[in-house]
């Protein structure tokens, strides 16, 4: 392993021109790092906002020697990787690149196959896309969000068998893989393929007979593909071609018990696994030799790797946070039960319309958790001295919305959703209301299903944990940073705090102060 000195001293590829220094937690955490892969090949980074998680994933990646693959869930990430470390090659989904003959169509129509040539690029080494992808992995440092992985690794083959996989936001590794397993037939194509639900839908036995006779109806639909094949013929073969691959998947797993019918009663079938253990050695695991997870909110590393069927050790390196705690406050302020049973919405108007009246110059998003909470404070809210208030009701607006939020002064934002994806820095947002405690919500037949399955409880405390952790981060960007962040809901001390306050990180315990 050569030293980190000589790794900084290394010309080529240059570190990003913003590089200057590494900070002395930055050197502890690499050397931990390395040390801990002499020993195992998974290594756990739990390190904060500020703390300059991608540096350091790159200096253990130099550090090893060997190219390495950035892996994370949003398009704004890999851009950001890209902007840091110029060397770096991206690779995005079919649908972010033009073909040669017609740029107005997108590779995603690509019908190349063993069976016919594809007329939208000369050739297939022309192929924008294919030129991507062949860049990203014969890069130092390729970069592509999960599900792309998830996708190319168990099924195309090519990012299989690598060296180093760096996969940020680790604690969503879960989710992303349940959401690719997952079976999702829309009542519009259930209708077209003259698909029944399952007779029983609460009965495992009768989902698998479901399963065994839809699979060759599909497979007789699957049309062929020429190379006069349209775009829409494509895109259908490449549809049924997934969906039978996630049927086989579900009938093979049902017998773990570990798989929920989600399907709804207007016509929509799916079929959800209620965890991914099972599925984690083949699926993730198996497709490089050594992982780097990093999260700002690892909240617990037992936990993240055994809901992903982990079968060997790995070790955990912390970094704590480096901004001052007297500019990431987090004020406990139980003023409302908003349990099911209690439900205290009035009080809980009158705890955030006096929120409000304390900064009334500031930007305010206020975290509510569900639709309905939304629309219910926007109606009776006080709004003393004429603020915006915005608010969405589906998921397509909340872009809009954040926008708008940044574009006002002095504007409120209730959002249902806004605990990951959203940066908030400087005066974009000094002031933050958790108005109900984020429990998972147990109405969803998949989280009921996974509360109630082997160590459910402390997944579930994890989660919540998780959230509000994550909804604190969102308007303290940097060390110079500040913004104040208020807990309402009596809840967070009885249910949460209560019962997990040792999974919370200690960083984030230091700010913490109590009102009554």
């Amino acid at each position: 392993m050569p030293s980190l000195t000589r790794v900084l001293a290394a010309p080529e590829p240059s570190l990003p021109p913003w590089f200057d220094e590494v900070r002395p937690h930055q050197f502890s955490a690499v050397y931990e790092i390395m040390a801990a892969f002499e020993d195992v090949d998974i290594v756990v980074l739990d390190a904060p906002t500020g703390s300059g998680k991608t540096l350091i994933a790159e200096l253990v990646r130099r550090c090893l020697e060997t190219r390495g693959l950035y892996v994370c869930t949003t398009k704004t990430l890999q851009d950001q990787v890209v902007r840091d470390f110029p060397y770096a090659k991206v690779l995005k989904g079919r649908a972010n690149y033009p073909t040669v003959r017609f740029p107005e169509v997108s590779c995603d129509d690509c019908s190349w196959s063993q069976e016919s040539a594809c007329p939208l690029c000369p050739t297939k080494h022309e192929c924008p896309y294919e030129m991507a992808k062949s860049a990203c992995l014969k890069a130092e440092l390729g970069i592509v969000n999960t599900s792309y992985l998830l996708t190319e690794a168990n099924h195309v083959g090519k990012f299989s068998g690598l060296e180093f996989v760096i996969a940020d936001e680790a604690d969503t590794l879960e989710r992303e893989l349940m959401g690719f397993v997952s079976v999702e037939i829309s009542k519009f194509r259930a209708a077209r393929y003259k698909l029944q639900p399952p007779k029983k839908v609460t009965v495992a036995s009768s989902w698998g007979e479901w399963i065994d006779e839809t699979i060759p109806v599909l497979q007789s639909r699957r049309p062929k593909i020429r190379q006069d094949s349209d775009a829409k013929i494509v895109r259908e073969r490449q549809y049924l071609d997934r969906l039978l691959s996630k049927l086989r998947v579900v009938r093979d797993g049902l017998s773990d018990g570990y798989w929920v019918y989600t399907g709804r009663a207007d016509g929509d079938i799916s079929f959800r696994p209620s965890r991914v253990d099972a599925l984690g050695m083949a699926y993730l695991w198996g497709h490089a030799k050594k992982w780097l997870l990093m999260s700002a909110t690892v909240v617990s590393d037992e936990e993240l790797v055994s809901s992903l069927g982990l079968d060997r050790e790995h070790r955990l390196v912390r970094v704590g946070s480096t901004f001052d705690k007297e500019n990431r406050k987090v004020i406990v302020q139980p003023a409302a039960d908003m349990s099911r049973a209690r439900n205290e919405r009035e009080k809980m108007v009158d705890a955030v319309s006096s929120v409000l009246a304390r900064h009334p110059d500031d930007r305010v998003l206020v975290h509510t958790v569900s639709y309905d909470l939304t629309e219910y404070l926007v109606r009776n809210v006080a709004n003393v001295g004429d603020r915006t208030f915005l608010s969405y009701r589906e998921g397509s607006e909340r872009a809009d919305r954040l926008a708008k939020f940044a574009d006002t002064e002095r504007s409120v934002l209730f959002a249902p959703s806004m605990d990951r994806g959203v940066d908030l820095t400087d005066e974009l947002c000094r002031v933050q209301i958790i108005a109900k405690v984020p429990f998972p919500y147990l109405g969803d037949r998949q989280i009921s299903a996974r509360l109630h399955s082997r160590g459910g409880d402390v997944w579930y405390k994890v989660q919540t944990v998780r959230t509000i952790v994550q909804m604190c981060g969102r308007a303290v960007r940097h060390k110079d940073d500040w913004a104040v962040t208020y807990i309402l809901d009596s809840q967070f001390k009885t249910n949460v705090w209560g019962r997990g306050r040792g999974l919370f990180p200690e960083w984030w315990k230091e700010a913490l102060i109590w009102q009554r």
